[in-house]
């Protein structure tokens, strides 16, 4: 059997999804493996190191892992999320923050626009 990546490849990519994985102790081989065609347990394996794993499962794991860092899967806090409802009568109550919230770039622009939003006169129904 070939090789199709060589050690140094496959360490750099495992390297980098490990440093994403210590930021999130809420993520899980099992979370990642959902997002490709991988079982839990080989994406468990490669990660920890005991299966060097070929091109396929290289891009599946490290493509699910740069997928969550740009906030398209995997979101922080999924499990603890808030559901806000409309009602017309009331103004927009400020959401506590529970349980761990991680602040990025993305989530202070889209709060920007929320508190804009929020302050802004309201339209005539």
């Amino acid at each position: 059997m070939k090789r199709e990546m060589s050690d140094t490849e496959v360490e750099a990519a495992r390297q980098e999804v490990r440093a994403w994985m210590a930021t999130r102790p809420d993520v899980t081989s099992a979370h990642i493996a959902q997002y490709t065609t991988l079982s839990d347990s080989t994406c468990r394996a490669w990660i920890a190191g005991r299966f060097p794993g070929g091109r396929e499962v290289v891009t599946g794991i490290l493509g699910a892992v740069r997928r969550a860092k740009a906030g398209d899967i995997l979101a922080p806090g999924a499990a603890e999320s808030v559901t806000l409802t409309e009602d017309e009568h009331q103004p927009a109550p400020k959401v506590a923050c529970t349980g761990k919230f991680y602040e990025t770039q993305t989530v202070r622009r889209i709060a920007d626009v929320l508190d804009y939003a929020r302050n802004a006169v309201p339209l005539a129904w």
